[in-house]
């Protein structure tokens, strides 16, 4: 968060928890959530594991700041739409997304030949983000 959204580390706008209390996500499911945060402004995502708790920070950013994460070569990240001090809220009734798989694949198999097998330390620590 803290090289991510620097203006928003440490500041307790985003909540990241394990399971929403007021559910959401079937019990064993591969699924995240977006509420409404218990103060204005606010916002928690909770997943059922890190990785989808990351997903539903994205999906946060995408859908509701218009904010875009994506490679240097694709415009980087673009992230002057997230508003400082107070997030958009969502929908009442939340944002609840299951996801159909089991595993989660990350890079298409051939990138580490043609991209990242010259890739420097600085690149790698971006990806690693």
């Amino acid at each position: 968060m803290e090289r991510l959204l620097p203006n928003h580390a440490g500041s307790n706008l985003i909540e990241f928890r394990g399971r929403h209390r007021d559910g959401g996500c079937a019990e064993g499911a591969r699924c995240f959530s977006i509420q409404n945060g218990d103060k204005p402004g606010t916002i928690s995502i909770a997943g059922s594991t890190g990785v989808e708790q990351a997903a539903g920070l994205h999906h946060y950013l995408r859908r509701f700041c218009g904010a875009h994460l994506g490679w240097e070569a694709t415009g980087g990240h673009q992230l002057h739409s997230v508003p400082r001090g107070s997030l958009p809220p969502v929908d009442d009734a939340g944002v609840v997304v299951n996801l159909p798989f089991e595993r989660t694949v990350y890079m298409n198999p051939e990138t580490f030949s043609y991209s990242t097998a010259f890739w420097d330390y600085e690149r790698w620590e971006k990806e690693i983000e």
